[in-house]
């Protein structure tokens, strides 16, 4: 007499999850995490202007005691150096692209469109070490799926056949 089979601690439906949930679930994840990118890159952005404006009131307020040539004296307020300010601005402009793109390829990945652009946003994020690294590659493997291209061209194209 054999004895009965001893049940497992994961249900069998549990077992193997369909192709297509699964893309379904991947593409949703990915479309939250770019919207945490976007976020984490918005706060980057609150905190460079902060960062600028501190800045620039501490060296905005160096005051320089100069003689002028008729022997009396002038204060001068030396300003912010030029190529610190081109670097807030290089900074902000990562920030606002971070925003732009990661925020609408979120979006695109919910609704199914622009696959291109998400590539392309992966591609920005790979930049971006670690976690803009991690998202980018994550995103690669899972648009370059075959099962996913189909569902994109599903979305983009619903009166096309399918074979």
């Amino acid at each position: 007499m054999n004895p009965p089979p001893v049940p497992s601690a994961v249900p069998p439906h549990m077992y193997h999850v369909p192709e297509r949930d699964r893309d379904e679930d991947h593409l949703k994840m990915l479309a939250l995490f770019h919207f945490i990118v976007a976020g984490i890159a918005a706060a980057g952005f609150a905190v460079t202007v902060t960062h600028y404006m501190i800045m620039k009131s501490i060296l905005g307020s160096r005051v320089q005691m100069v003689t002028s040539s008729s022997g009396e004296e002038l204060a001068i307020i030396t300003p912010m150096p030029p190529l610190m300010k081109w670097g807030y601005v290089f900074a902000l402009v990562l920030f606002i692209g971070g925003i732009t793109l990661n925020g609408l390829s979120g979006w695109f990945l919910l609704k199914h469109r622009h696959r291109k652009f998400s590539l392309a946003t992966a591609a920005f994020n790979c930049v971006q070490f670690p976690i803009g690294t991690i998202l980018g590659v994550f995103t690669f493997i899972v648009l370059n799926r075959s099962t996913v291209r189909l569902k994109y061209y599903a979305a983009h194209a619903p009166h096309l056949p399918l074979a």
